[in-house]
């Protein structure tokens, strides 16, 4: 008992210091690495852990995903420097008008996440920098509306889509992807009018303070005057991303991380062949400062992981683990406060979905009250709930895709996949006690 209290205390020193630290403005590696190390004091063999768990965790992470980001950043990169996503900015703006370009933001999220494309972070800052430029608001907006997109409705609450969040109680429960399609519609319906409430009024805050767009040094942004390519060829880009991964995936059979490396190398001699020299005079340049500019961020990312990897190693993480997964209420309420903490402290949703099911599936399956339909979608959504707290590799990589501090940008974010999960989740578990 005395190693889980003295590892919670370190767990929570360091939740806090992450938390306090980032939102001051301290250099995030530096953050990272001093949180995992005083984590590790709490292991047998202290600060050695940091060549076990943490490395372990962080290069696992830069294994699946290094590819993925790293050439989405060339990519993004591609479809800046040719203005291919000024040209779908201002054609978007023309099309829904201003007061709705960050819901426009928010559904092109979306879309891209359905079709597997994981470095969508990248194409949005693409589209996303001129449109706010236009309309002069902050990056924030932006940050908003990609949030929603990438960690809300298509991530844990909408049935039938194809990510490993929803595809992890299938495993446990014998479901399909449409599980609970009664639940997943009427709380994706309330998450949708909640994310564009929000956005909308987030919009009209900014204007209303005078808060305007600030470029970065690094960003690339068409100047109001420039000439731009046809908005078609934009279009055709963001298309061959999208609907490569997606035949890569469901034609072919091959798996998804692969699919979107495949799509986006296409889809970058696709950008290439479409707008020539004119547009884009040096390909591989491009690419190499696109595809440098996203390792820094992505390395984080990483440290990130590596971290959530040594505080799992604790035994204060298996102590909680375990109280958690004995709580003695409904069992849909215990599924949605159960996910959430252990995603929250694993900072991962199928994570914390797959420690959830190994540990109490058996039992709740045994149970006749409860509807295995039902578990399955409070699951997903639970899942999409604590684990985009700020300790969270994602959320770091959304800020740094677009240069943003924790205290700037992370409010958003909490609002956009953190809170409106939170809710649509509490109305999953109470239509869950009423309807199955």
């Amino acid at each position: 008992m005395t190693g889980v209290l003295v590892s919670g205390i370190i767990v929570i020193i360091t939740f806090i210091l992450f938390f306090v630290l980032s939102f001051k403005g301290m250099n995030l590696f530096a953050v990272i690495l001093l949180a995992s190390a005083l984590v590790c004091f709490a292991l047998p063999g202290g600060l050695s852990n940091m060549f076990g768990s943490f490395m372990d965790g962080t290069v696992g992470f830069i294994k699946n995903f290094c590819l993925v980001y790293t050439l989405g950043g060339a990519y993004g990169y591609c479809l800046m420097e040719s203005k291919l996503g000024a040209s779908v900015a201002r054609h978007l703006i023309k099309v829904f008008g201003k007061k709705n370009a960050p819901v426009v933001l928010f559904v092109i999220t979306c879309l891209l996440v359905v079709a597997g494309v994981q470095s969508y972070q990248f194409t949005i800052l693409a589209i996303g920098l001129p449109l706010l430029k236009e309309l002069n608001l902050p990056k924030k907006v932006a940050l908003a509306a990609m949030s929603a997109g990438g960690g809300s409705v298509v991530y844990g609450i909408l049935v039938g889509m194809p990510n490993p969040l929803n595809l992890a109680p299938t495993t446990y429960l014998g479901t399909t992807t449409m599980a609970g399609v009664v639940m997943s519609l009427i709380c994706a319906a309330f998450a949708v009018a909640f994310i564009v409430i929000y956005l909308k009024w987030l919009t009209r805050s900014c204007i209303k303070k005078g808060q305007g767009f600030t470029a970065h040094p690094d960003d690339i942004i068409a100047k109001e005057d420039d000439e731009l390519p046809p908005v078609w060829k934009g279009y055709i880009c963001l298309l061959s991303v999208v609907v490569l991964s997606l035949i890569f995936q469901f034609v072919f059979g091959i798996p998804g991380i692969h699919s979107c490396v495949y799509a986006i190398l296409i889809s970058i001699v696709v950008c290439r062949l479409l707008v020539g020299k004119k547009w884009l005079p040096n390909t591989l340049a491009t690419c190499v400062k696109g595809f440098t500019g996203a390792a820094i961020p992505h390395l984080m990312v990483s440290f990130v992981v590596g971290y959530g990897a040594v505080v799992q190693s604790t035994e204060a993480f298996k102590y909680v683990v375990q109280k958690i997964l004995t709580l003695n209420i409904h069992p849909y309420l215990l599924t949605f406060i159960a996910v959430n903490l252990l995603a929250g402290m694993m900072a991962n949703g199928i994570g914390g979905v797959n420690a959830f099911y190994s540990t109490l599936g058996p039992t709740l399956m045994a149970n006749p009250a409860v509807n295995l339909e039902a578990l399955h979608r409070i699951s997903t959504i639970a899942g999409c709930g604590f684990d985009s707290l700020p300790h969270n590799g994602a959320i770091g990589f959304q800020l740094a895709v677009f240069k943003l501090s924790y205290k700037e940008g992370y409010f958003q974010q909490f609002m956009m996949s953190v809170l409106v999960n939170l809710l649509a989740g509490l109305l999953a578990v109470l239509i869950g006690i009423l309807l199955y």
